[in-house]
């Protein structure tokens, strides 16, 4: 009898140890499928995180470009009204030197001067006059147009600076996304 008890005994502790292991293993199975579970909805949330980033960047990207674009026109606009002023302020003094050349020579021929060499030096003075007025008017224009280009690459550094930022940004998030968490 106390070999059958010992048997029985002896059985039971196996079946225990059995059901023990069994259920241990039941556990560890649970434990790595969550951890698995954790780990896929770690990557898909860092997938989505990604592709919002990348969108992010493909937006910046876009508006950097059509800001710059939109800088680039306003400045070839600016620069165009300057070049037609200019070319308008030149075409109003010629028009204006070729009145005060007639009104001269008319004032010289009233008074009987003739093309002598006093009258040529009056003619001469005029002309010189609105060769230097067109100088002048062109030097203008030339520094105008200069600051509205000079406008112009300063706009686009600045947006240029922001979009490096922007992506530097994105670069440290990444980094921060894909980084080890303890």
């Amino acid at each position: 009898m106390a070999s059958l008890t010992a048997a029985v005994s002896a059985g039971t502790s196996l079946f225990n140890t059995y059901n023990s292991a069994r259920r241990q293993r039941t556990e560890d199975d649970l434990a790595r499928r969550r951890l698995e579970e954790d780990a896929a909805r770690r990557r898909a949330w860092q997938e989505a995180q990604r592709r919002q980033l990348d969108q992010d960047q493909k937006a910046d990207e876009a508006r950097f470009r059509l800001t710059d674009q939109a800088a680039a026109g306003d400045a070839e606009r600016q620069i165009g009204a300057i070049e037609a002023e200019r070319a308008g302020e030149e075409a109003r003094r010629r028009a204006a030197l070729r009145r005060a050349v007639g009104r001269s020579r008319a004032d010289l021929a009233g008074r009987g001067l003739g093309a002598d060499g006093s009258g040529e030096a009056i003619l001469l003075g005029l002309t010189k006059e609105a060769e230097a007025e067109d100088a002048a008017g062109r030097q203008a224009a030339a520094l105008r147009a200069a600051a509205v280009a000079q406008d112009l690459d300063q706009t686009r550094r600045r947006n240029l600076l922001a979009l490096t930022e922007a992506t530097q940004r994105r670069n440290f998030d990444l980094l921060a996304l894909y980084a080890p968490r303890d």
